[in-house]
C-alpha cells in the first residue's frame, strides 16, 4: 500500500495523541518517524500506521519524495514551537512533542548554573554522565522517566549550544548573560569607544550568541567574562571587547572597544562580525561613532568625526586643549565589500563547525541507560607542583608521559579516573604572559583528558608566578621617608630608602590572574592580599579545599618572605564554615585540605607558622605544598591523637636537574582518600630521566625491614568521635 505523506503525518499524530492521552512517553523516537523509511535490498519499507497492519513498499525515488516533505513539516512545526528535535550520539533523530518539558528542564538548568556555588554561572559537563541527582524547581515526583529525561536533556543542551545561550569551556557549560559581577581585571574601557550600537529585540539572547560565537572562533584569543562584559585577548594587550548596557525593556547599548595593540585586520573582522551578527538576527540597530578627547574628556560631534573620516583623515584636533586625538575606526558600511563578506563567511563556517562539534560532544556525554550502582572507589586527587613551564615548552611532551602513567592499565594509580586536580604553585619561571599562556594550555588539555572541570581544580601561585618586573618600590631620600620606618616596607639604599608602594604592590599577581587564573576559571584571582584565600566544597565526596597564597609578600628584595596572610586565613575559614554549614547534611563526613606553595617543615619553611594552629583547630587534616622540589611527608602536632596535620609535598613536576636536590627526579603525587574518610594514601611517581617514562618512586619505608614502597598511608581521625576513631 502506498501512503501519501500527509496520511503518514496524520497516522503519526494520531498515534502520538493516543500516547500522550495514556500518560506515556512524551518522546517520539526515530524508529517510528525517521526510520520509517529504510532501504531493504532494492526496495524501501515503510511500516504502516499502527491500526492498519501489513507493510507497504515504495521505490527509492518515491520514498525520497515522501521523506523530503516530512522534513519540511517537522522544520515548520519546530519553528512554530510545537516540537523540538534532537539527535543521539549515533546521529539518530528524535522528536520531543511536549515542548513544555523542554522549557521546564531548560529553566531548571539555567537556575542551577546561575546559582553555582563557585560564583561562575556554569554547569559541569560531567554532571550529565549519569542521571542528575536533583534539578532546581523540579520535585523528584515530577521528573520524567529516565529514558524520556535523557532525550529532553539532550534536546535542551543541543538548543542551548546551537542558539549560543552557553559555551563549552574547561569542562563546563558557561552562560555569559548570568554573570553577576564584573571583575576588576577586565580591561579599562578606552575613553572613546570607536563604534557602539543602539539596538532592540531579544537583548540577552542576541548578546549571548554574539559572545559565544567569538569564543568558538578561537582566533580572537583567550576569553574573560563578567557582568555584561566580554573580552578576548590574542597577543598580550591586544584586547577586543564588548560591553552591554540595558537602556530599558528590550533596548540596549552595545560598546565595541579595542586596545591599541590590536592589529587593524583583527579589529575590522571583529567589528564586521558584530555588525553582521546583529543584522542576521534581524534587530533594529543604529550604528554610532563616539570619541572623547583623551586629554580633557571633550565629546566630539559625530558629524565632525564622519566628515574627517570621509576625507581620509584619522585624527581630530580638540577645540578645548588642541590635543590631537586618533579616530580609532570608521563604522562599518551597511553593505559589506566582497572581501569583508568573504572573511565573514569563513568566520561563520569556523564557528558553525565548532558549534557542531560541541553539540556532538554534549550528546555523547548524556547516558541513555541508567548505570548500575557501583561500589564506591577511593577519591583521587592529582597533585602537581613546581611545573616551571617555559614559553618554549611543548605541551604534548609534558602531558603525554603524565597521562600514560596515570592511565597505564598495569601500574596506573588512576587508570579508572581522577576526581580533582591540585597545583600548588610555581607553574612558570617568571610569570610572563607567554609562560602563563603555555601553562594555561597545559591545564586546559589536562582537564579535558581527565574528564573533570575547572571547578574541580585548585590552583595557587608560587614565588615564580608573581611578576618580578612590576615596579612596586619608590626611592625616597632619608629625610622624605616616612617615620617610623618598617623593615617590611623600607629597604635602605645609599642615601635613602626604597619604600613599598602599597597601591601597586598587589599588582605583582596581575599577570598570573589575567593570563592564567581568570581565563581558566572565568573569575579573577583576587589581588587584595586580604582576599587571597578561597574555598571549594564538594558535598558528594565530603571534601573541602582551602587555598592560600604563601607568596603574597615575596618580592625581589625579600625573596624568602613566605607567609599566609592572617586576614585571608580568617576570612577563608569563616567562608569554609558557612559553606559547609549550609550545604552539608548533619553528620556528613568532611575532610578539609589546605593548599599553598611553601613548606611548613624543614628547610625553606614558612617562618611565621602559628597559622597552623588555626587550621588544626578548624579540623584541616592535610596541607599540600611544593617549592622545595623534593618529596616530603611530615606531621604537625604528631603527638595529638586527633588533630594531626599531615603536610604533603609533591616535589617538582618540571624543574630541570640543576634546580632539584641531588639525585631527586621530577615528581608528582596521586592522593587516595577512603570513601568513608578513614584513611588517605599518597602515591609518589617519578621521572628519573628527561624524555623517559613516569613510574613508581619507591622511597617510603615499608612494614618489612629493608623494603621500600612507592606510597604511604595514614589514618584520618574523626575529631568528633571518641578517640578520633571513625566507625
Amino acid at each position: 500500500m502506498v501512503l501519501h505523506y500527509l496520511d503518514l503525518v496524520k497516522a503519526i499524530v494520531a498515534d502520538v495523541s493516543e500516547t500522550l492521552k495514556g500518560g506515556r512517553s512524551a518522546v517520539l523516537e526515530s524508529n517510528f518517524l525517521w526510520e520509517a523509511v529504510r532501504e531493504e535490498g532494492l526496495t524501501v519499507k515503510i511500516p504502516s500506521a499502527p491500526d492498519e497492519g501489513g507493510d507497504a513498499y515504495l521505490s527509492p525515488n518515491l520514498a525520497e519524495a515522501l521523506v523530503r516533505p516530512l522534513d519540511t513539516v517537522v522544520r515548520q512545526l519546530a519553528l512554530q514551537g510545537v516540537l523540538a528535535e534532537t539527535r543521539d550520539a549515533q546521529s539518530e533523530r528524535t522528536l520531543i512533542l511536549q515542548i513544555g518539558e523542554v522549557e521546564r528542564y531548560a529553566g531548571s538548568l539555567i537556575i542551577a548554573a546561575r546559582d553555582s556555588p563557585s560564583g561562575v554561572p556554569a554547569l559541569e559537563k560531567s554532571l550529565f554522565a549519569s542521571r542528575l541527582k536533583e534539578l532546581p524547581r523540579i520535585p523528584p515526583d515530577q521528573r520524567l522517566a529516565h529514558r524520556d529525561e535523557h532525550w529532553v536533556l539532550q534536546c535542551v543542551l543541543k538548543l542551548m549550544l546551537e542558539h549560543g545561550l552557553c559555551v563549552e569551556h574547561a569542562g563546563l557549560y558557561i552562560f555569559p548573560t548570568l554573570f553577576r559581577t564584573t571583575d576588576g581585571l577586565l580591561t579599562d574601557i578606552p575613553a572613546s569607544t570607536p563604534v557602539f550600537y543602539e539596538f532592540s529585540g531579544a537583548i540577552d539572547n542576541i548578546y549571548s550568541s554574539l559572545v559565544t560565537a567569538f569564543a568558538l572562533a578561537k582566533r580572537f584569543g583567550i576569553m574573560r567574562l563578567g557582568k555584561n562584559r566580554a573580552e578576548f585577548e590574542g597577543e598580550p594587550g591586544a584586547v577586543c571587547g564588548l560591553r552591554k548596557e540595558d537602556q530599558g525593556p528590550g533596548v540596549a547599548h552595545l560598546d565595541v572597544y579595542f586596545c591599541d595593540q590590536v592589529p587593524t585586520d583583527t579589529r575590522d573582522l571583529f567589528l564586521d562580525f558584530v555588525h553582521d551578527h546583529l543584522w542576521e538576527h534581524g534587530v533594529e540597530m543604529v550604528e554610532r561613532i563616539e570619541l572623547r578627547c583623551s586629554g580633557c574628556g571633550h565629546v566630539f560631534d559625530e558629524v565632525v568625526l564622519r566628515a574627517r573620516l570621509a576625507k581620509g583623515e584619522d585624527t581630530v584636533l580638540c577645540p578645548i586643549n588642541e590635543h590631537r586625538n586618533r579616530i580609532a575606526l570608521a563604522p562599518r558600511s551597511s553593505v559589506p565589500s566582497a572581501e569583508q563578506e568573504q572573511r565573514i563567511v569563513a568566520l561563520r563556517g569556523e564557528i558553525a563547525q565548532q558549534k557542531r562539534e560541541a553539540v556532538e560532544r554534549a550528546q555523547k556525554t548524556i547516558q541513555l541507560e541508567e548505570s548500575p550502582p557501583r561500589q564506591p572507589r577511593s577519591i583521587r586527587i592529582l597533585h602537581l607542583s613546581d611545573l616551571h613551564v617555559s614559553a618554549s615548552d611543548d605541551v604534548d611532551s609534558l602531558l603525554g608521559p603524565l597521562l600514560a602513567d596515570l592511565e597505564d592499565p598495569r601500574e596506573g594509580v588512576a587508570r579508572d579516573g581522577v576526581d580533582y586536580l591540585v597545583v600548588s604553585g610555581d607553574l612558570t619561571n617568571r610569570a610572563s604572559p607567554d609562560e602563563l599562556g603555555r601553562a594555561r594550555e597545559l591545564l586546559l588539555q589536562l582537564i579535558e583528558r581527565l574528564h573533570i572541570s575547572a571547578q574541580r581544580c585548585v590552583i595557587v601561585p608560587g614565588n615564580h608566578d608573581l611578576s618580578w618586573d612590576e615596579d612596586v618600590y619608590e626611592f625616597k631620600m632619608k629625610r622624605q621617608a616616612p617615620e617610623p620606618r618598617d623593615s617590611r616596607l623600607h629597604v635602605e639604599q645609599g642615601n635613602g630608602f626604597l619604600v613599598r608602594n602599597e597601591r601597586r604592590y598587589p599588582d605583582r599577581f596581575k599577570s598570573f590572574s589575567r593570563h592564567l587564573f581568570f581565563p581558566l576559571f572565568q573569575r579573577e584571582y583576587p589581588l587584595d592580599p586580604h582576599e587571597q584565600g578561597y574555598t571549594a566544597l564538594f558535598p558528594e565526596h565530603g571534601l573541602q579545599f582551602l587555598a592560600f597564597n604563601s607568596a603574597w609578600e615575596i618580592d625581589e628584595h625579600f625573596p624568602d618572605r613566605s607567609a599566609v596572610h592572617e586576614v585571608a586565613l580568617e576570612r577563608c575559614l569563616k567562608r569554609a564554615a558557612d559553606d559547609a554549614g549550609s550545604r552539608l547534611s548533619p553528620g556528613a563526613p568532611l575532610t578539609r585540605i589546605a593548599v599553598w606553595h611553601h613548606p611548613v617543615t624543614g628547610n625553606e619553611k614558612i617562618a611565621a607558622d602559628a597559622f597552623l594552629e588555626r587550621l588544626r583547630q578548624a579540623d584541616v587534616r592535610l596541607c599540600l605544598h611544593g617549592h622545595v622540589h623534593e618529596d616530603r611527608a611530615d606531621v604537625v602536632a604528631h603527638t595529638d591523637p586527633v588533630r594531626k596535620l599531615y603536610a604533603v609535598g609533591a616535589g617538582s613536576f618540571g624543574a630541570v636537574a640543576k634546580d632539584r636536590p641531588e639525585s631527586t627526579p621530577r615528581l608528582y603525587n596521586v592522593l587516595e582518600i577512603d570513601p568513608a574518610h578513614r584513611w588517605f594514601r599518597v602515591h609518589t611517581r617519578a621521572r628519573p630521566r628527561t624524555g623517559g617514562a613516569w613510574g613508581p618512586w619507591a622511597t617510603w619505608p615499608s612494614d618489612r625491614p629493608g623494603e621500600r614502597r612507592a606510597f604511604y598511608e595514614k589514618p584520618l581521625p574523626d575529631p568528633l568521635a571518641p578517640g578520633g576513631q571513625r566507625p
